[in-house]
């Protein structure tokens, strides 16, 4: 075994110590590692306290008033949904100076606005109910005609009440739908139109509130399976009892009365023809029939204009009226009876009958002859069926 590097007669060698290092009775501090104290936080060092930017600014820290600040938020969402009033619609008037002067003063300035139409109407818009009240109440003093409409927060909420046999008493629905909660106004069993049956269906008006959307959760009353729907909304056209126009109603009117029959100035009941005659006289068009006619004129040409069909409307917002030869695909305009043969050529006009679209000539040409081949052909027919008859006639 070689000598450590202590030993006599050895040079350059020494022993390896096998054993375990002990460290040092002195260390130094520089190699010393300290424990830390476990934070009571997850983070080194707790987060320094910030302010909710929703606070409001103030240079105390006081803690704000949540239920002040709900209060006002409720304040402003109810004011924001309050619907404009319906506006007001004044005919024969002669001088617009006094009522632009008088919504001024009421309104305000930028209050209110003014829409003279066609038919010398002028249109007046507000934008609160008591404005709205009050320009009423001065055209009434001024005796001039007009018409508006209801608010829409007196409208009553409509509903169509399905499942229940037509003999069910309203009033057992209307004290039913108050147990649930629902303030009922009226309750009408609909009738077929033209046999009048009662059906199995009734017309619900509910004072308007909130929560009138609940009761299409009610599926059961008197033990039967019901349901509740909205109404359908009406294609037709509103005529008024009183003065014979269309678009609003009598409740809201009060212009001039005119008679359904003769178009006299007064109102229908009033009338002294009390029995059906034909000499009858339209307000609106003039025609021999009565004023709420369907069939008049003025009255389908507003229906029209109002209420499209589906395919009239389709066509009106796609600009294709029907009548344009000319289709777009992609961007280009294709011309009948123009060829890429004859744009190369520098021919740019279409012909006067391109030979792939026949003329309405050629068609009934076409047709003439198809009608002549059909005729021989049922003649041949015929005589064969005559000549079979007999031989069988003479083979019997």
């Amino acid at each position: 075994m070689p000598a450590g590097k202590n030993s006599p007669g050895c040079s350059g060698w020494q022993q390896a110590n096998k054993g375990r290092k002990h460290p040092s009775e002195a260390p130094s501090s520089s190699n010393t590692t300290l424990k830390q104290p476990k934070p009571g936080y997850w983070l080194a060092a707790k987060p320094p306290e910030t302010q909710n930017r929703f606070d409001p600014i103030s240079p105390t820290n006081e803690p704000m008033d949540t239920n002040a600040a709900s209060e006002e938020t409720q304040e402003v969402t109810k004011e924001s949904k309050e619907p404009k009033p319906p506006p007001i619609f004044v005919y024969n008037l002669e001088d617009i100076t006094p009522l632009k002067d008088y919504l001024s003063k009421v309104a305000g300035e930028d209050k209110f606005s003014l829409k003279c139409l066609i038919n010398g109407a002028v249109k007046i818009q507000v934008l609160a109910a008591e404005v709205h009240n009050a320009v009423i109440k001065y055209l009434a003093t001024k005796k001039l005609e007009l018409h508006t409409y209801q608010f829409k927060s007196e409208r009553a909420f409509r509903v169509v009440l399905k499942g229940l046999h037509s003999s069910t008493k309203t009033e057992d629905i209307k004290t039913e739908l108050e147990r649930l909660g629902h303030k009922v106004q009226s309750i009408i069993n609909v009738r077929q139109r033209t046999t009048k049956v009662p059906l199995s269906m009734f017309n619900v008006n509910l004072e308007r509130k909130d929560s009138n959307k609940e009761i299409y959760k009610i599926n059961r009353m008197f033990h039967c399976v019901v349901e509740f729907q909205p109404p359908r909304a009406k294609r037709e056209l509103p005529q008024c009892c009183r003065c014979q126009q269309f678009g609003h109603t009598k409740a809201y009117c009060s212009r001039k009365p005119r008679c359904v029959k003769c178009s006299g100035e007064h109102l229908t009941v009033e009338c002294p023809r009390k029995e059906r005659d034909s000499q009858v006289k339209c307000v609106n068009c003039g025609g021999a029939h009565p004023a709420n006619y369907r069939g008049c004129e003025v009255h389908k040409q507003l229906q029209k204009r109002l209420f499209p069909k589906l395919r009239e409307k389709t066509l009106a917002r796609s600009g294709n009226n029907g009548n344009n030869i000319q289709n777009q695909n992609n961007g280009m305009t294709i011309t009948p009876g123009l060829s890429f043969s004859g744009v190369v050529r520098g021919n740019t006009q279409p012909a006067d009958n391109p030979p792939n679209i026949p003329s309405p000539v050629q068609h009934s040409n076409d047709m003439s002859e198809l009608k002549e081949m059909m005729k021989a052909l049922m003649q041949q027919m015929s005589a064969m069926m005559t000549l079979l008859t007999q031989a069988l006639v003479q083979k019997n």
